[in-house]
C-alpha cells in the first residue's frame, strides 16, 4: 500500500469512529528541541498531520515557531482559544508536575481526552538521592487517572506505574531516528569507544558511570575511550565540572571527552563511531538514545532499573545490579565479546538480555525490534486506541464540528 493511501486509511477510519475526528490539540507546558516530551508531541503532530488532520499544539513555551503552535499565558487564554473549542480529541502530555493537567477532567466539554504520561522523574531521584525506585509513588495526579478517557504510555515500566494505582493504559510508543544502521561494530586495535548521550542532571548518574569506566579501565586489557554528548541547556554546572575534572585526571588507559550542543549530524557520526552506548542512569520513563544506539549499531550496556529493562528489548548488555562495579563487568563483558568477534558470523556468540545471538542474528533481530519504533507504527497504534476505545465505551459526546 502506498504512503498516500495509507494515509487515505487512517483518514478514513477516524472520521468513521462514534467521534468524528477532524481537529485535535496537544497540550505540553514546554516545547523543547532535544527533548523527550518535545519529540513525542511534535512526532504525534506529524503523524495526525500525515493522516490530513488539523492540529494544534499549545503551550506555555517553545523553542519552535512553526504556525499551528500556539503559545498560552494561564488556563482561561487556552479553555477560551477557538482551536480548543472545536477539538475533537485533546491530548495532554504529561511529564511534569503543572497546574495546566487540572484541565484533564474538563477538556473543552465534549473531546475525548486522552493522557499521554511520560513518567516523572521522582523527586529524590532527581536531586540526587538513591532511595529504591519501588519505594517511590511514580504518581501524584488522581485527576488523571480518574478523568482520562485513554492513558497512553511511552513504556510497559510506565504503563505499569499506572495500572498499579487502579487505571488501565496502553503503551505507544515513540518514533526513534534511523542513523542508517551499520553490523555491530568490533575494534582491531583494542580500543572501546563507549558513548554516553543524555542529559547532565543528577537522575542521569554520570558519578556511577564515570567511576565504572575507571574501573573497568583498571582491570581490563585494552584502552578505553568515553564520550559523553549533551546539551548546555540546563546543565548541572557541578556535573560539568566533575566530567571536566575526571578528564584531567583520567590514567593512561583510558580517555573522557566531552561534546556539548552537537549537530544532529555530528551526533550521528559519533553514535556510528561508537561501540557501545552507556548508561547509570537512575530512572528512565523511555530512554531513545539506547533504541537510537542500536539503529546506530552500538551495543547497549544499561543499568536494569526503571524502563532499561525494558526498552532494550532484550538487545542490551544490562548491569545484574545499579552499582558502578557492576556496570563495569557488564562494559567489560561487552567489550570482550566486540574484541574477539568470531570469525563465522552465524557462530552463537552475543550474550545479551534475550539470549546468546550470532552477530547475523543480532543484527537481523535489532532491524526487526526499531520496526516497532516508526512513525508509521506510531500513528496505526494511536488510530487503533482511539477507534477500539470510542468504539467499546460507545463514546457519545457532542461533536461540535
Amino acid at each position: 500500500m502506498s504512503i498516500s493511501a495509507k494515509r487515505a486509511t487512517i483518514r478514513r477510519t477516524l472520521m468513521d469512529s462514534p467521534v468524528k475526528i477532524t481537529k485535535i490539540s496537544l497540550v505540553v507546558p514546554s516545547l523543547f528541541h532535544r527533548d523527550g516530551i518535545g519529540h513525542a508531541v511534535l512526532s504525534t503532530r506529524l503523524a495526525f498531520k500525515a493522516a490530513g488532520l488539523d492540529v494544534t499544539i499549545f503551550c506555555r513555551r517553545s523553542d519552535f515557531s512553526h504556525n499551528d503552535i500556539v503559545t498560552f499565558e494561564d488556563t482561561s487564554s487556552l479553555i477560551t482559544n477557538n482551536k480548543y473549542i472545536e477539538s475533537n480529541i485533546i491530548i495532554f502530555f504529561v511529564g511534569i508536575i503543572h497546574n495546566i493537567f487540572n484541565l484533564i477532567w474538563l477538556g473543552n466539554g465534549h473531546a475525548l481526552r486522552i493522557v499521554r504520561f511520560h513518567n516523572v522523574t521522582p523527586g529524590n531521584i532527581a536531586h540526587g538521592s538513591t532511595t529504591a525506585l519501588s519505594d517511590i509513588t511514580y504518581l501524584d495526579y488522581p485527576h488523571f487517572i480518574h478523568s482520562a478517557d485513554i492513558i497512553w504510555c511511552d513504556s510497559e515500566f510506565n504503563r505499569q506505574a499506572v495500572i498499579a494505582h487502579g487505571a488501565s493504559a496502553q503503551v505507544i510508543s515513540l518514533p526513534v531516528r534511523n542513523i542508517r544502521r551499520s553490523p555491530t561494530r568490533w575494534s582491531a586495535r583494542r580500543l572501546i569507544k563507549i558513548v554516553y548521550v543524555g542529559r547532565l542532571v543528577k537522575s542521569k548518574n554520570l558519578e556511577d558511570l564515570l567511576l565504572a569506566v575507571e574501573i573497568l579501565s583498571a582491570t581490563a586489557t585494552l584502552r578505553v575511550q568515553l564520550t559523553i554528548a549533551s546539551s548546555s541547556r540546563h546543565a548541572d554546572a557541578s556535573i560539568l565540572k566533575m566530567i571536566r575534572d575526571k578528564a584531567r585526571q583520567a590514567a593512561d588507559s583510558y580517555r573522557i571527552r566531552l561534546k556539548l550542543d552537537l549537530s544532529q549530524s555530528a551526533l550521528d557520526r559519533l553514535y556510528r563511531d561508537s561501540n557501545i552506548f552507556a548508561t547509570a542512569s537512575l530512572h528512565e520513563g523511555f530512554c531513545i538514545p539506547v533504541l537510537e544506539a542500536l539503529s546506530a549499531g552500538a551495543l547497549p550496556v544499561t543499568y536494569s532499573n526503571s524502563n532499561l529493562q525494558y526498552i532494550g528489548g532484550g538487545l542490551s548488555v544490562l548491569s545484574h545490579n545499579d552499582t558502578p562495579s557492576a556496570l563495569a563487568a557488564a562494559l567489560e563483558k561487552a567489550s570482550h565479546m566486540l574484541l574477539n568477534r568470531p570469525a563465522d558470523d552465524h557462530e552463537p556468540y552475543l550474550e545479551v538480555a534475550a539470549g546468546t545471538f550470532s552477530f547475523d542474528e543480532f543484527d537481523a533481530a535489532t532491524a526487526a525490534y526499531l520496526q516497532n519504533f516508526t512513525l508509521e507504527a506510531l500513528g496505526s497504534q494511536m488510530i487503533r486506541s482511539i477507534q477500539s476505545n470510542t468504539s467499546r465505551r460507545g463514546y457519545s459526546h457532542t461533536n461540535s464540528c
